[in-house]
C-alpha cells in the first residue's frame, strides 16, 4: 500500500495550521523550560504548562481558517496544483527548521532575560 503524498492546494490548511501551532508550542515551552532550568520561575509558570496546548490549538485553528481562505484563492486563481513526495520532504523539512528555530529562540531569549535580571539590568 503505498502512502498518499502531500498536494497543494489541498493540504494547504492542514499545513499552515502546523507551521504556525507547532513553531507556537515550541517556542514558548522551550522559553518556560529554560527558565524553570537556568533562571528564576515566576509563581505562576505552571499555569502556562497548562495553557500552552490550548494556545497552540487556538492558534492552530486560526491559521486552519486562513489557510481554507487561501486555499479558495489559489483554486480561483488558476495556479497550478503542487504534488508529490518532494513538496512533502520539502514541507516536512522547512517544518523542521521552523520549529528548531523557534525552540532554539525561546530558550534564548529565556536565558537572556534572566542573565539580564540577575546583573539588575
Amino acid at each position: 500500500m503505498t502512502r498518499p503524498s502531500s498536494t497543494l492546494p489541498k493540504d494547504l490548511p492542514r499545513t499552515l495550521a502546523l507551521f504556525v501551532a507547532l513553531p507556537f508550542a515550541a517556542f514558548e515551552a522551550s522559553a518556560m523550560l529554560a527558565e524553570l532550568v537556568f533562571g528564576r520561575p515566576k509563581s505562576t509558570a505552571g499555569v502556562g504548562y497548562m495553557l500552552l496546548p490550548f494556545v497552540a490549538a487556538a492558534f492552530g485553528l486560526v491559521a486552519f481558517g486562513i489557510g481554507l481562505l487561501l486555499r479558495g484563492l489559489w483554486r480561483r486563481s488558476g495556479w497550478r496544483t503542487c504534488e508529490g513526495p518532494t513538496v512533502e520532504r520539502k514541507l516536512l523539512a522547512a517544518l523542521a527548521l521552523v520549529t528548531g528555530g523557534a525552540c532554539v529562540t525561546g530558550a534564548v531569549g529565556s536565558l537572556m532575560r534572566a542573565a539580564s535580571a540577575a546583573t539588575g539590568g
